[in-house]
């Protein structure tokens, strides 16, 4: 055996290691009730998948979930329509759930994402490799694996996991189509683009780094130049025939006019306060994940594919914040689709950091920046160990009762300001707020539960029947 099969053993040995690393974190609290951060958003993706799996069917062209209000659209949805992302998450999730219901609907649905989350890891190291070196992809690749953000969000119910792994596949096999002139790489990049942007059509930043691996490929050609043209033109076909079959069912197409610049903050003193002082600073690097960032950043311009390929993330991933810029402020899962970019530019600043050193002071360098890394991780998880909490046990337990004291076909009404993480936790369609209660009981409301005792329920309270009534929960029957 040859040293350089040895190492090329030793390389992938050690990715093996990061993606055991990397998917026990992510199995932190894999069976806890979903009612922890965002977990609005993650009820809405997982309700689509649990729709299919009561209604013993996927149909993926009309999906559903538990929230009939106006809330999302601001029409009413008495079908529950739930048009955004092409549910290819939840029919997938659906699947399994209904092929294996004994591994747990949850545990499916946040295994998913460990697994999409994993083979990102992968990706980035298959990309970084051949541009950086072993180090650079290694390191990258352990980043992305054990920071606490990806942590969190590398098991979260939500689309991004699997669009961040179709985004950088798509980059690699693009890359591989550019070096080898090889069909099936062109058409496996198509596809995985394809996914990834039926998923969030954000997906497209990831053509600037592509732009940039052509103008640095040795292998430019006319055949290269037209496929590469045409590949993102095919790609976002299927995403055009989604937004104009998803146009006639307005009431389940979500608002997201105010993602963009709603309140005007974009290039604001407080959107780089926010964006890149308590989110990338504090949040995801921990303060000191910085300064092997800013080395990544410094490597910029000595090698043209590095500069090219990262430069194009670098510039795709400041186009993202910059043009979803409300969105990307209020709220912290957005940051989801520029992990990659983070990581590689960190794993390749701290290649770069021992790099610049020699002999014993090369032992110092490595010793450093695992000291940086372990600090930025430890002050990353003070930040963000809160997010694995369930704050609100006793929305669980409300919902546990209606789940299993009520009809299944049952509408109830769970106000929660609007948060259908409430809804979710009684398995039962209906409404995450109050008011109007006389017309959503026209419309079907045959359940109120509340972990409350304010103005609305005390009345209710007078007029219709109490089922239970304690110090953490109540349900009124609006029936009787």
């Amino acid at each position: 055996m040859t040293i350089k099969s040895q190492l090329n053993k030793l390389h992938l040995l050690l990715l093996a290691a990061i993606l055991i690393l990397g998917v026990f974190l992510r199995s932190y609290k894999i069976h806890e009730y979903l009612g922890d951060w965002h977990s609005w958003r993650q009820v809405d993706t997982a309700s689509v998948a649990k729709e299919y799996v009561k209604a013993g069917k996927i149909d993926l062209l009309h999906p559903t979930f538990h929230d009939l209000s106006s809330i999302p659209s601001g029409l009413d949805n008495p079908a529950g329509y739930r048009m955004v992302e092409f549910p290819l998450r939840d029919g997938l999730h659906a699947f399994i759930a209904m092929q294996f219901p004994g591994l747990g609907f949850l545990e499916i649905g946040r295994g998913l994402s460990i697994l999409f989350s994993s083979l990102t890891i992968v990706a980035i190291y298959l990309i970084v490799y051949p541009l950086s070196g072993p180090l650079a992809a290694l390191s990258s690749a352990f980043v992305y694996a054990i920071l606490p953000y990806n942590m969190f969000y590398g098991r979260v119910i939500l689309p991004e996991p699997m669009l961040v792994m179709f985004t950088m596949y798509t980059l690699y096999f693009y890359i591989k189509y550019c070096d080898t002139g090889k069909l099936e790489y062109w058409i496996t990049g198509l596809l995985a683009f394809s996914a990834a942007l039926l998923l969030k059509p954000t997906s497209l930043i990831i053509l600037l780094p592509m732009v940039g691996y052509f103008f640095a490929s040795s292998n430019k050609s006319l055949k290269l130049f037209f496929t590469s043209i045409v590949l993102p033109l095919l790609a976002i076909i299927p995403y055009v025939l989604w937004r104009k079959h998803i146009a006639i069912y307005p009431a389940g197409i979500p608002a997201s006019a105010w993602l963009f610049n709603s309140n005007g903050i974009r290039f604001k003193g407080s959107w780089f306060k926010w964006l890149f002082g308590d989110r990338i600073g504090k949040m995801i690097l921990g303060y000191w994940g910085l300064i092997p960032l800013g080395f990544g950043l410094s490597k910029l311009g000595e090698n043209k594919k590095e500069t090219l390929v990262y430069g194009g993330l670098l510039l795709g991933s400041l186009a993202y914040l910059s043009v979803i810029a409300t969105g990307n402020v209020q709220h912290d899962y957005y940051q989801i689709q520029i992990m990659p970019t983070i990581a590689i530019l960190v794993g390749v600043g701290i290649s770069y950091m021992i790099s610049l050193k020699k002999g014993l002071a090369k032992i110092f360098a490595v010793l450093l920046t695992t000291f940086i890394l372990g600090l930025s991780c430890a002050l990353s998880w003070y930040e963000l160990k809160g997010f694995f909490w369930v704050n609100n046990r006793a929305m669980v337990e409300a919902g546990i009762y209606i789940d299993q004291n009520t009809p299944k076909d049952s509408l109830v009404i769970a106000p929660y300001q609007g948060d259908t993480a409430f809804l979710y936790q009684t398995n039962r369609r209906g409404w995450p707020i109050g008011g109007e209660i006389d017309k959503k009981i026209k419309a079907g409301a045959t359940y109120y539960v509340t972990t409350t005792r304010d103005q609305e329920f005390n009345e209710l309270k007078s007029k219709y029947k109490v089922i239970i009534e304690n110090d953490r929960y109540s349900v009124i029957d609006l029936t009787k």
